[in-house]
């Protein structure tokens, strides 16, 4: 190998081993990162079917005022079809696009409500879990938790699974 090829490749080990861990970096540190399935240990929790059944309570309130509103709409539409008067057709047709602003607004309201209703629900579950978490932390033993049920965030190496350690945390028996 040539002189200025052994060269620029002794350059780019040194300065690419901190990112591989041959080196170690003065900017690096030994935190150690955990994670958990938080949806899992959500679901041994005791009040978690309560919950659920409450929060899909509220759904089913919403999906059949809907139905209502799209079956008022598909009503209008069919008289819409029978009508030969003008002034009639003119009416139906201003009450068919009230009707459908509303189911519009009503959905997009719907939503809204649903999730503020899910997270105050599920926020004393979210709030215990959260605690456990920190006490774990505060005994020095890790640095960060985060929850792996959420499938956005990549599995990190050499994270740690906490799962069991937060359920006994939380007093859950496997």
């Amino acid at each position: 190998m040539n002189l200025k090829v052994r060269a620029t490749f002794v350059l780019t080990l040194i300065l690419a081993s901190p990112l591989l861990g041959l080196i170690p970096c003065t900017g690096q540190t030994n935190k150690k990162i955990g994670f958990a399935d938080f949806g899992k240990l959500k679901q041994r929790m005791p009040e978690y079917d309560s919950l659920v059944s409450l929060s899909t309570e509220q759904a089913l309130l919403f999906e059949k005022e809907l139905y209502t509103l799209t079956s008022m709409i598909q009503e209008k539409s069919k008289q819409l079809d029978t009508i030969t008067d003008s002034g009639e057709k003119e009416k139906l047709i201003a009450q068919l696009q009230d009707l459908t602003s509303m189911r519009n607004n009503y959905r997009s309201t719907a939503k809204i409500e649903l999730s503020t209703s899910d997270n105050d629900l599920f926020k004393g579950v979210n709030q215990r879990i959260a605690n456990a978490c920190e006490r774990i932390k505060d005994k020095g033993d890790f640095d960060y938790i985060y929850d792996s049920s959420i499938k956005a965030i990549p599995p990190i190496i050499g994270a740690e699974d906490l799962t069991e350690v937060i359920a006994n945390e939380l007093g859950l028996a496997k």
